[in-house]
């Protein structure tokens, strides 16, 4: 078996790289590294993580209820999951 180290990245497909990219760093809290210069991938650290949010064509499942299980999440302080819910329902 192989000796996995730790998680190298992770991608999520979107429909539109710039306003995802600003809703991650700008609302989410992560820090943009990098775009690649044909705009088709962004690079955002995501406390140490790194998480690539990737041009795709549709359709990208807008029905929030309806993942079957496929999601991501982050890891905050206890005390900061009130304020960072606050925060993504003030900006819908």
């Amino acid at each position: 078996m192989v000796a996995i180290k730790g998680m190298a990245h992770f991608s999520i497909p979107v429909s539109d790289l710039e306003s995802s990219k600003k809703f991650y760093c700008d609302i989410v809290g992560c820090k943009h590294v990098m775009t690649t210069p044909d705009r088709k991938m962004a690079f955002v650290d995501a406390g140490g993580d790194c998480l690539i949010l990737v041009k795709h064509e549709g359709p990208i499942n807008p029905v929030l209820d309806d993942h079957n299980g496929v999601h991501h999440s982050f890891m905050l302080d206890a005390k900061d999951y009130k304020p960072a819910v606050d925060n993504l329902r003030a900006h819908g």
